[in-house]
């Protein structure tokens, strides 16, 4: 359908007034979100000075994007149509409602929305002819307002009360943001936490990569490099429990230490053979065949008890199985081998007090010395005491 040029012109006249109304409302609208933004900036730099904040960089961030984006849906809310364009002209300029009629007629009779071909003079118009005439004769009148409106209408204006919001937020952020902060301190703290957290679970990690080196099946250091994994992961996630954590470390580095010693598989597999073969010497049979160090311990109790009853050639016979587990003695470590080799002596002389038997004294505790993580090599003993330093031994293997 063809519109009359009037309408067309009248239309095309109001698009420039409704742009500036747009305008004027972003402006309006922007100045009361940033009256908003301001003072969001101003709580979180006084909450910044009150607490601890980490994320206060995210959190301005956070603040000026959401203004953005509030005043982007704004921008696209208030957009006014040529209908409010008209309405808003017609009281800025005073032009009682001339645009606006215009217009409105237009859309509630669009049979009158066509072009109106003027009726000639002295001819009698009916109804329908006399109520086109008076809306043609109206769009010429509301063209001419148009031309004759000031074409800098709709001015932007600022909110006063949101400006001044706005100002008094921004000049209390300046001494919030210069002066010296006292949570900066702590926050450099907790910076340094978790640097140090961060450091320490990597050479965890480390560690439990090389305590799983050439482990084949599931055994005591994957479960020790799973758990120093999973003390990894809580270093990272906690980095305030720092110390804690260094603690419950600190707890298991002897065991660390251990499994990460080549020698320690070596010395346990001696000590279990060498346990093994003392319960056969001291029983006369195979009553140890795991290689239980207690378990030896108790058998060799047992034959140092029994060791006056016991025969010349009984006592030889046990010396000599005693001297022949020498090699094996000597794996399980120097001061084993020694006491081995005083005990096979003192039953081949006779010396009951020097036998198995004797005093059962608690073993010393095994830390890191003679090189890095060898084990303390164990303390002279009879042969009782082979039971108990071996179980040690094997508890820190464990």
């Amino acid at each position: 359908m063809t519109l009359d040029p009037l309408l067309l012109e009248l239309r095309s006249g109001l698009r420039p007034f409704r742009r500036r109304l747009w305008l004027r409302r972003i402006v309006r609208d922007g100045t009361r979100i940033a009256a908003g933004m301001a003072v969001a900036v101003l709580l979180v730099a006084i909450a910044a000075r009150l607490t601890p904040i980490d994320v206060v960089p995210a959190l301005l961030a956070g603040i000026l994007v959401a203004g953005l984006v509030a005043l982007l849906i704004d921008a696209v809310r208030v957009r006014p149509t040529l209908g409010e364009a008209a309405l808003a002209l017609d009281a800025e300029q005073g032009l009682r409602d001339r645009l606006s009629s215009a217009l409105e007629l237009a859309q509630q009779r669009p049979d009158l929305a066509g072009p109106i071909v003027p009726a000639p003079d002295g001819v009698p118009l009916k109804d329908e002819a006399q109520l086109a005439q008076m809306v043609r004769l109206q769009r010429e009148d509301a063209v001419r307002s148009l031309v004759g409106a000031d074409r800098h209408a709709f001015r932007p204006r600022v909110p006063r009360r949101a400006a001044a919001v706005t100002a008094l937020a921004l000049v209390l952020v300046v001494p919030a943001v210069l002066l010296p902060n006292p949570q900066s301190a702590v926050l450099a703290q907790r910076d340094r936490q978790r640097d140090a957290a961060e450091q320490e679970a990597r050479n965890l990690e480390e560690t439990a990569r090389q305590l799983e080196e050439g482990a084949t099946t599931p055994d005591a250091r994957t479960q020790t490099a799973e758990e120093l994994r999973r003390l990894a992961r809580e270093l990272r996630d906690r980095p305030g429990d720092l110390d804690a954590q260094l603690a419950r470390l600190g707890s298991m580095e002897d065991a660390i230490r251990s499994r990460l010693d080549p020698r320690t598989e070596q010395r346990a597999a001696a000590i279990s053979t060498l346990s093994r073969s003392l319960s056969k010497a001291a029983t006369g049979s195979d009553s140890n065949p795991a290689g239980s160090p207690e378990q030896a311990a108790e058998d060799l109790k047992d034959a140092g008890e029994r060791l006056p009853e016991m025969t010349p050639e009984q006592r030889a016979e046990l010396a000599r199985q005693l001297a022949e587990l020498d090699p094996v003695a000597r794996q399980a470590g120097s001061s084993a081998q020694a006491a081995l080799s005083d005990a096979a002596a003192a039953i081949a002389n006779g010396d009951d007090a020097g036998a198995p038997g004797g005093a059962y004294p608690p073993p010393p505790p095994m830390t890191g010395g003679g090189g890095a993580g060898a084990p303390t090599p164990p303390p002279p003993l009879t042969t009782p005491r082979v039971g108990g330093w071996g179980a040690l031994s094997c508890k820190a293997i464990m």
